[in-house]
């Protein structure tokens, strides 16, 4: 994982990788869901794609300019 937001007991993650990840997650992220339960995992990367949700995880997978606006938001809540 590449940083987590904390905010008020709350934790969203970040994992950003160079190419396109097609929509899917690595083993990796999986683990760090299962041990974590973050609300939200964002993977940036060269293209969009429809979210997933695991456990109660939300994943966003977004491209790098849209991440500011999004951990922005997020803290809002």
């Amino acid at each position: 994982m590449d940083f987590v937001v904390e905010h008020q007991g709350r934790l969203a993650a970040c994992e950003v990788k160079a190419g396109d990840v097609r929509g899917k997650i690595s083993r990796s992220v999986r683990s760090f869901i299962e041990a974590y339960a973050p609300e939200v995992l964002f993977i940036v990367s060269s293209k969009s794609y429809d979210p997933l949700k695991i456990e109660n995880t939300e994943i966003r997978f977004i491209r790098f300019l849209e991440l500011g606006g999004l951990i922005k938001d997020w803290v809002k809540k």
